[in-house]
């Protein structure tokens, strides 16, 4: 019992330093080149694309000293989960090429598990950059940036199935979420990522439809038509059509009751001022047609007296101006270009009915009309005759 003590306690005993069992050095000692190990330790996540090729390309060598692989595999996961556990956002795509480069070389660093390992390490990197946005800046931009980034990216390797498909679908949710919360200016200045990220996942087309119909809801407030419209008309260039059936209904139909009742500035600074897109312009059209096809007999019915000139001349100016404004954007109905010669002639005749100094208005009145009728007028109209 003793000698076999004895020799139980010499097969346990450690080797001398830098040895293995039996008196023999490891063989990562003797074939792994340490200038090798010690870049694969040192390596930031920005160089280690050229580190992965050139541990493909010491493998693929036969110089009489192979590598281990299991030893560089090794040395390659703990480098590499330390690396990606803390890469930043604009090491992204550097962390993504490594990735790919390690798929292609798994079966000799270390085999399938320790490659799942490494890429589940850089999925959650992934999603904590979409659940924090802010991590790469305060600016609203710098948040889409990111998350356009990390949406790239988790698609582009969830096709070659290194990330699953739960974490594309975590980032679109968060995209989603920031495009329902974004201010329309934002919107617009980020146009181009933004059809890159409709035309890619639907969900967020869809969340960007929501948004403009939400915005919509409570009507258009005052300076909102025309960042809608470029927004709608940006997407338009990169082939995104933002108006379905559902936003492009709400978006005509808050626009007709508005052009009825703004203000003559507020239809000239946002209505008439730049092309709108041509699917608002029918409503444009029958908001205009509604308003001038009362505006004229209002205006006369109001008038009472002498006091009432200014105000009058006033009015009918203003409605010279969005006759003509209108008529060179959309289509007037046949009934709102009478009507608006009606209103000039009702007051007319409403100016000789109170006789007295009313009657001097009536020059004005009729050179007002005649404008008018000189830019509605068709030839086939009968509208001259009026």
């Amino acid at each position: 019992p003793a000698s076999t003590a004895s020799r139980s306690a010499a097969s346990l005993a450690l080797p001398p330093s830098g040895q293995g069992p039996g008196g023999r050095r490891p063989r990562a000692s003797s074939n792994a080149p340490p200038s090798l190990i010690s870049q694969i330790e040192r390596a930031s996540i920005s160089e280690y694309p050229r580190v992965v090729r050139l541990i493909r390309t010491t493998l693929q060598s036969d110089a009489g000293s192979t590598p281990e692989p299991l030893v560089l595999g090794a040395a390659v996961s703990k480098r590499l989960s330390e690396l990606l556990g803390k890469v930043s956002a604009q090491c992204l795509s550097e962390a993504a090429e490594t990735l790919l480069l390690l798929q292609e070389n798994r079966q000799a660093l270390g085999g399938e598990d320790v490659f799942c390992s490494i890429a589940r390490v850089f999925e959650n990197r992934l999603v904590y950059f979409a659940m924090h946005p802010e991590s790469a800046g305060s600016t609203p931009s710098s948040h889409l940036g990111l998350l356009s980034s990390c949406h790239h990216q988790a698609t582009a390797l969830e096709k070659r199935q290194i990330v699953s498909p739960q974490v594309v679908t975590t980032i679109v949710d968060r995209l989603a979420d920031w495009i329902a919360k974004a201010d329309l200016k934002v919107l617009l200045e980020q146009v181009s990522p933004m059809a890159a990220l409709c035309r890619a996942a639907e969900p967020v087309l869809e969340a960007l439809r929501e948004r403009l119909r939400q915005s919509v809801r409570k009507g258009l407030r005052e300076g909102q038509l025309p960042i809608m419209s470029r927004l709608i008309q940006g997407l338009s260039g990169f082939s995104i059509q933002a108006l379905d059936n559902g936003v492009g209904r709400d978006i005509n139909k808050q626009l007709a009751a508005g052009v009825q009742k703004w203000p003559v500035d507020r239809l000239r600074a946002e209505v008439f001022s730049e092309p709108l897109p041509t699917e608002l312009h029918a409503a444009v059209g029958a908001g205009i047609s509604a308003r001038l096809g009362k505006a004229g007999s209002l205006i006369a019915s109001t008038l009472k007296g002498e006091e009432d000139l200014p105000r009058m001349l006033q009015e009918l100016e203003a409605l010279g101006e969005i006759a003509r404004l209108a008529h060179k954007m959309v289509h007037l109905s046949d009934a709102a270009r009478r009507a608006v010669m009606d209103g000039f002639s009702c007051c007319t005749g409403r100016c000789m009915e109170l006789g007295g100094e009313m009657a001097d208005a009536i020059s004005e009145i009729q050179t007002l009309q005649w404008g008018v009728l000189v830019t509605l007028a068709r030839p086939d109209d009968g509208l001259m005759g009026c």
